[in-house]
């Protein structure tokens, strides 16, 4: 058994707890877990590099320990390409909203006759039924306005 130099030992203690996840804290890294069971987790850690494990054995054993899918580190793959995934979905989401939303301000600063449906060429120029009652609808809302 060799000792490690404090510092060096904090600096693995540091690193590890900060790259890997709190099985006691779902989705917090152990650093920033507000358990005591995770200081107590910094504290092994603590104790295994001053007996001078490396950080690799270190991390070994608490994946055998502790399991890939609780303790998986931040920098995992799929975590990362996950909340950029999601990041991403969420905002063409909001985007497709504001743009609706700003759809339908401008169709209601428009005059009503700008409104009215244009007759399609494939059709003939007589309107549909339901584009006349659509265009009724609107002109009521005008009206209650």
């Amino acid at each position: 058994m060799r000792l490690v130099p404090p510092s060096e030992a904090e600096t693995i203690t540091r690193e590890l707890a900060s790259e890997l996840m709190s099985p006691y804290c779902p989705g917090r890294t152990i650093a920033s877990c507000t358990s005591p069971q995770a200081r107590r987790l910094e504290a092994y850690i603590g104790e295994q590099a001053e007996t001078g494990r490396s950080q690799v054995e270190i991390k070994q054993d608490l994946l055998l320990r502790f399991g890939e899918e609780k303790l998986g580190s931040d920098d995992n793959a799929v975590v990362v390409f996950g909340t950029a995934l999601v990041a991403l979905l969420a905002a063409a989401g909001i985007l497709r909203f504001v743009r609706r939303r700003l759809s339908v301000s401008r169709d209601r600063a428009r005059p009503p006759s700008d409104r009215t449906p244009k007759p399609d060429p494939a059709r003939g120029s007589a309107p549909t039924q339901a584009e006349i009652d659509r265009l009724d609808d609107d002109l009521d809302q005008v009206d209650d306005f």
